[in-house]
């Protein structure tokens, strides 16, 4: 083997940069600009890190007019090394004194000091450049800016980025376009919002030099608001209403609002807000922050002052006086504050006004004139309590005004406002003047109108007697108070003083004795002997020995209690009915003094009122046949004076019954009925009944009665209570408890009616018949009433009827749906022995309903429908009340729905089931089993698909819903807006739901909204790439009615690239690139046809569609990015479709080979080696080889690569492995092997490269150079 020449080690050994630098400078001496320069970049590209080449290369740069290039150089130097800015500084100041325009370098030296945030040096650099020039600089940061803006919107700026965009406000801020400056930096903040204290300085800077520029210092202050600094923010909205407070007023409001929600209760933001406020002329939220401010305490003198300026304004807005009183208030002014009120007082009204005044009493709690004037507010108001209080008040603070307060009071008084406060006020003014006369008039007003006061008035009422002790109406008073407050004892003397000292008072004093004696035993005691007294004296003698009788009843006293009645009634007959009173009374008290009953019979008698003498009769229960004597011959007397007054017979009668003379009560009996048989001799029967039963006859008694209740229904109550009194003596006697049910209804007893009329029915039930007779009466007599409907039921079901039952039970759940509890056994009973009585089933269902067990009420109306189909209508009827109280229980739902799709209507029946999804709860495998029925009955209804979409949605089967709702859309396009409701519904339950996405686009198309349907494909081919065909076929017909659309365009290209039908993408994107697009865009465009030129072989169009590409790119690499995304997103979705079809089936050797290449080119050599390992023995050998050693290269490990590689003989991958590796001799044999099969220059050079590292290694045995691999993968690696 031939080495090569020795003179390639002078090379690597000598350093070009002196003589560069020397060779550079000659040829610039010698005019030869374009050479030196060429040296320059030449030394620089073998050293780029020196900076001698750089300044000299941008020295001579400048020389040749090449601004941009020259500052370039600079800013090299400045990246690689920041703290080398004095000596670019320096060579700037060289050069300067060479050549005039050095306005590129110090646009270098701005980028610098921005790169380091040092804004002010930023700012002198750009001073330094001519405007003209600096807009230009200005510009290329634009476009960089407005770039990312674009591309971007929503990113976060990276630093670069950042930099261009201070750049851009900070020659805005030269340039003195301060507006659009300040727009710069709020886009940065929005952008970066760490930035917002770097802003804020810049913004402030600005404001030094043009302090009256408003806009600008609202963007500062809302910076400042966003970082926090809300101290400072105040600072410059103060500054904003000092320099236009007219123009800034409302956006230096709106801030202050904004920091008082987070900062409530500061002052000087609360000042600041109402200074604002003023400005604007908006009084009530000025009185709102000046409000907030009082409360703190803080800014009174200024708030007052602020207030008195505004006194032209307060006739307009009242407000502002009532504001300027509660200042008032607080400085310790209350006259001030009033004046203020009541100026304000005509405009703000009366509740207004009485909340001012409240305040100062409040903070100044001795001011009369306040308490006055809430007085007067109060009365007017209807208040009469609290403005007599009012009253009271002034006359504690200023007795004197007790005189003026008079005519006020008393025209209150007779308007009839609070007469008991205002006739205590009046009393106490009277007795300070010395009026007894009419202060005890007041005083005992005051206690009829307000009983509870009566301690109050009596201890008053002692004092004012303390002067003059027999002052009878004080008396009077004292006497009432003392009543009133239960001390009746105490009230006896000055009654007594009244009744001997002044006649002509006497009835009223007796009357209010006698109330004080009715108040307990003890005072009638006492007041005993007063009466007595009295009852000598020929004064008010019916009153007094009513009196008498009264208090020796209450004290016990019986005898002269009786005797003093007695002698009333005899004095006094009109008075009769009070002497009964007292005397029921009595007998209350005292049941066993039974003769009182016998006394007033004969009272009654001797005033010839027989039907009150035989109603006392009638009430006796106990014989005392000395006392009934008497009765009887005065009755007797009485038949021989009127032998036909019917009265008289019918007393004389009871009397002769209760002396137990039975023959001779028949015989008068009879002959009384000869006389007249009619409803007034009625009583005669219930007589003759008694004496049946005496004598044992219980049927002749039980008739007796009746006939007494049915000539005379108003003897009913004591019909009833007769025959009460036989059952309790005979219990078992069915004929009473019939007659008695029968009454009992007359008396309004109907529960007990229905209970006897039962009970006739168990002891014997051959009456049946007329006990449901009685029922049926009852029921119409008292419809509302559900005892007798009960009972009827307990009849029926006992004599065995389970059709007039089960129509009785549904007549008492219709009118008495709470019964259906106590109802339940009885409909279970029925059914047990009928269960296909359809009518019991729907009963069972009411009942069911009524007690909210819906769920087995709809079971038992489908079974009522499944067991006669004519009570269809009745079923749905009774589903539809279920639904409408109850939703949420699906019993009722598809109860209906069977019954619809039993009759074919399949429209109703999806309507029902779609109601029971939507509405209930719980598992819908009932609905769902039902729905596939009306699915396959369905003759291809939109509204039924529609139905069953919502139904399956509902029920979580998302992807069998999204595929309804567009068979739903597909028959009926009016269901759109329907459909994508329902679309819409289940992408938020599962975004990631390709079905629901498909659909959703059509429906989308359909409404002419291209763009969202667009974005619905993009999704659903994302999520669910097996949706892929579906897609492209969707895409194709939105593309033929929105042609224009790049998004469109973009993704149905790249599906059908994805599909591999490349000749479709090319002629989509060739007629596509006939229109007008962004260059952005088109360069994708041009990059995607370059790609499905490229696939189909046609190598010539592909490159021509790349060169135009480069064409529009504006940087190369950014192209190459593209175009490597591009490649990237092939290979992934590739990788994504190979393994979708390697899934189930055992995978095909080529599908195999293709991923494992794929995943290769991605950069994922485990994926690839692991893919080999779950398919042993599809590929051969020699693809395993390649395929494990390009794997073993992604990884660095060179070695093992050309160890595989040497099995297939040579090839440029062994030889690269071979020389990365470090077996140069591998690789020199390698390379000479394929070298003599067919020349090849690249295989020249490779042998060249490998021959030299033979000699290095040769020549330097020890010497190991270290190579740092940089290995270039598609996507991303660990």
């Amino acid at each position: 083997m031939k080495l090569p020449d020795v003179s390639l080690l002078k090379s690597l050994t000598q350093g070009p940069e002196a003589r560069a630098l020397e060779k550079a400078r000659a040829l610039a001496a010698e005019g030869k600009l374009d050479k030196a320069i060429a040296t320059l970049e030449a030394a620089l590209a073998k050293q780029p890190d020196k900076e001698a080449l750089l300044f000299e290369l941008s020295r001579r740069l400048l020389a040749a007019s090449r601004e941009t290039d020259a500052a370039e150089c600079l800013k090299k130097i400045l990246r690689r090394n920041p703290r080398r800015i004095d000596a670019v500084m320096e060579f700037i100041e060289e050069v300067k004194m060479k050549y005039a325009a050095v306005g590129a370098y110090y646009d270098a030296v701005a980028e610098h000091f921005i790169r380091v945030d040092d804004y002010p040096r930023a700012m002198e650099s750009m001073e330094r450049i001519a405007s003209e020039e600096l807009r230009v600089y200005h510009g290329r940061h634009l476009a960089k800016w407005e770039a990312v803006l674009k591309n971007a919107p929503l990113s976060k700026l990276t630093k670069t980025s950042l930099h261009s965009a201070y750049y851009v406000a900070l020659a805005l801020e030269r340039i003195g376009d301060t507006v659009r400056a300040a727009q710069a930096y709020r886009q940065i903040l929005e952008k970066n919002p760490e930035e917002g204290d770097r802003i804020c300085g810049r913004l402030e800077s600005i404001l030094a030099r043009d302090y009256q520029n408003l806009p600008l210092r609202l963007t500062l202050v809302d910076l400042l608001l966003k970082v926090g600094k809300h101290q400072e923010s105040l600072k410059h909205l103060e500054h904003s209403l000092e320099a236009d407070a007219a123009a800034a007023a409302p956006e230096v409001a709106v801030r202050l609002e904004r920091i008082a929600k987070k900062e409530p209760g500061k002052a000087e933001l609360l000042w600041l807000l109402a200074r604002a406020r003023r400005a604007e002329a908006k009084y009530p939220e000025m009185l709102l922050a000046l409000g907030a401010l009082a409360e703190l305490g803080s800014h009174q003198k200024e708030t007052i002052s602020l207030l008195e300026e505004l006194t032209p304004k307060m006739d307009e807005f009242p407000g502002l006086r009532l504001a300027l009183a509660d200042t008032y208030i607080a400085s310790g002014k209350p006259v001030l504050a009033v004046e203020a009120i009541i100026l304000a007082s005509d405009r703000l009204g009366d509740e207004v006004t009485v909340k001012a005044l409240e305040k100062v009493i409040r903070a100044h709690p001795n001011h009369a004139r306040t308490y006055l004037l809430l007085g007067d507010l109060d009365f007017k108001a209807g208040r009469g309590e609290a403005g007599v209080e009012r009253y009271e008040k002034v006359l504690a603070l200023s007795p004197e005004d007790g005189p003026i307060l008079v005519p006020k009071l008393l025209s209150l008084l007779e308007s009839g406002t609070s007469v008991a406060a205002i006739a205590r006020a009046l009393a106490e003014i009277f007795l300070r003047e010395g009026d007894r006369s009419k202060a005890a008039l007041l005083l005992r007003f005051r206690l009829l109108k307000d009983p509870q006061g009566a301690p109050e008035v009596a201890a008053r009422a002692r004092e004012a007697l303390g002067s003059e002790t027999a002052h009878p109406g004080l008396c009077l008073a004292l006497a009432e108070a003392l009543i009133a407050a239960g001390q009746s004892l105490d009230a006896l003397a000055p009654l007594e003083k009244i009744i001997l000292n002044d006649p002509a008072r006497a009835p009223e004093a007796l009357h209010l004795l006698s109330s004080a004696a009715r108040s307990s035993p003890e005072a009638a005691r006492a007041a005993l002997p007063l009466y007595r007294s009295l009852a000598s004296r020929d004064l008010l003698p019916a009153a007094i020995r009513f009196a008498q009788g009264e208090a020796a009843l209450l004290s016990g006293a019986l005898g002269e209690a009786l005797q003093a009645f007695k002698d009333l009634a005899a004095a006094a007959p009109e008075r009769m009915n009070e002497v009964r009173e007292i005397f029921e009374t009595l007998l209350e008290r005292h049941p066993e003094t039974v003769e009182v009953r016998y006394i007033l019979a004969g009272l009654y008698l001797d005033q010839k009122d027989f039907r009150a003498a035989a109603r006392e009769l009638h009430k006796i229960r106990t014989l005392n046949p000395d006392l009934l004597t008497p009765i009887l011959s005065k009755y007797r007397e009485a038949l021989k004076a009127s032998p036909n007054d019917i009265e008289v017979r019918l007393g004389l009668s009871s009397a002769l019954l209760l002396s137990g003379q039975l023959e001779e009560v028949q015989a008068l009996a009879s002959e009384t009925l000869r006389l007249r048989d009619d409803a007034s001799t009625a009583p005669l029967q219930l007589v003759l009944g008694d004496v049946s039963l005496e004598k044992g006859d219980s049927t002749g008694a039980v008739k007796r009665y009746y006939n007494a209740y049915r000539k005379n229904t108003s003897l009913a109550a004591t019909a009833a209570e007769r025959l009460e009194h036989l059952l309790v003596l005979h219990p078992n006697l069915p004929l009473a408890s019939l007659a008695l049910g029968k009454i009992l209804p007359e008396t309004g007893r109907v529960e007990d009616a229905v209970a006897r009329l039962l009970e006739a029915f168990r002891n014997d039930t051959r009456i049946a018949e007329g006990v449901l007779t009685e029922l049926d009466r009852i029921r119409v007599s008292f419809p509302v009433l559900p005892e007798a409907a009960e009972a009827r039921v307990e009849i029926l079901c006992s004599l065995g009827k389970d059709a007039a039952a089960t129509d009785a039970i549904q007549h008492l759940l219709e009118s008495r749906p709470e019964s259906a509890r106590s109802l339940l056994p009885r409909l279970e009973a029925i059914l047990a022995r009928s269960p296909r009585l359809a009518s019991a089933l729907l009963a069972l269902a009411r009942a069911q309903r009524a007690l909210n067990e819906t769920a087995l009420a709809g079971e038992a109306c489908r079974n009522a429908y499944r067991v006669d189909r004519a009570a269809a209508p009745q079923v749905i009827k009774l589903c539809s009340e279920m639904i409408a109280s109850d939703p949420k229980v699906p019993g009722p739902y598809l109860a209906m729905a069977e019954i619809y799709l039993a009759d074919g209507e399949i429209p109703a029946a999806a309507e029902k089931l779609a109601q029971a999804a939507s509405r209930t709860e719980g598992s819908q495998g009932e609905v769902l089993a039902m729905l596939e029925t009306i699915i396959a009955k369905d003759s291809g209804t939109a509204r039924v698909a529609f139905l069953a979409a919502e139904v399956l949605a509902r029920a979580g089967r998302l992807a069998p819903a999204a595929g309804a709702y567009r068979k739903a859309l597909e028959r009926e396009a009016g269901l759109v807006e329907q459909v994508l409701k329902g679309l819409t519904s289940l992408v938020e339950k599962d975004p990631k739901l390709g079905e629901a996405r498909m659909a959703r686009a059509q429906a989308l198309t359909l409404r002419q909204e291209f763009e969202a349907a667009v974005q619905d494909l993009e999704a659903g081919v994302r999520y669910t790439p097996s949706l892929l065909r579906d897609a492209v076929q969707q895409a194709l017909t939105l593309h033929g009615r929105h042609p224009g659309s790049y998004r469109l365009v973009s993704l149905l290209s790249e599906m059908l690239l994805t599909s591999e039908k490349l000749l479709e993408a090319a002629e989509l994107l060739e007629e596509a690139l006939k229109r007008s697009w962004e260059p952005g865009e088109r360069l994708i465009l041009l990059v995607r046809l370059w790609r499905a030129r490229l696939g189909r072989g046609e190598a010539s169009a592909a490159r021509d569609a790349l060169r135009e590409a480069e064409t529009i790119a504006t940087d190369r690499n950014q192209l190459m990015a593209r175009v490597h995304e591009c490649i990237l997103t092939h290979l992934r979705n590739e990788v994504s479709a190979l393994r979708e079809r390697m899934q189930g089936d055992p995978p095909r050797p080529s599908d195999l080979k293709r991923l494992a290449e794929a995943l290769l080119d991605l950069g994922e050599p485990a994926q690839a080696v692991s893919l080999l390992s779950s398919g042993p023995g599809v590929l051969e050998a020699s693809d395993l080889l390649r395929i494990h050693s390009e794997a073993a290269a992604q990884g660095a490990d060179y070695f093992r690569a050309a160890e595989i590689l040497k099995a297939l003989g040579p090839h440029r991958r062994l030889a690269l492995a071979a020389e990365r590796s470090g077996n140069y001799l591998l690789a020199c044999r390698t390379l000479e092997q394929i070298d003599a099969a067919g020349p090849d220059p690249e295989v020249r050079t490779a042998l060249q490269r490998v021959y030299r590292e033979i000699v290095l290694q040769e020549l330097e045995p020890g010497r190991q150079k270290l190579a740092g691999e940089t290995v270039l993968r598609f996507g991303l690696t660990s």
